[in-house]
């Protein structure tokens, strides 16, 4: 019985083990993610529109506080002392 990975280089007839696949299949891997952000760079680039961010909105420093303390009473406990 042949081996037709040892006979020709047909496509699919090359075997890659151990760590070169591991490190061929991460060098293409980054290369991929490489090219994606270079294409977005590119768009980001090309459209002024896209580059300007939307202002944010502060809200007023009281509905900041009510968010951190609700502005709710507390109600006394049954077991609270009394009130000075």
């Amino acid at each position: 019985m042949k081996d037709k990975a040892r006979v020709d280089l047909t496509r699919g007839a090359i075997r890659v083990m151990g760590t070169a696949k591991q490190r061929l299949m991460r060098a293409i891997g980054w290369a991929v993610v490489n090219y994606k952000i270079l294409n977005n760079f590119e768009a980001w680039q090309a459209d002024p529109a896209r580059r300007r961010r939307k202002p944010r909105r502060r809200k007023p420093f009281t509905l900041a506080l009510e968010h951190i303390r609700p502005a709710t009473p507390v109600v006394a406990q049954a077991n609270s002392p009394p009130a000075a």
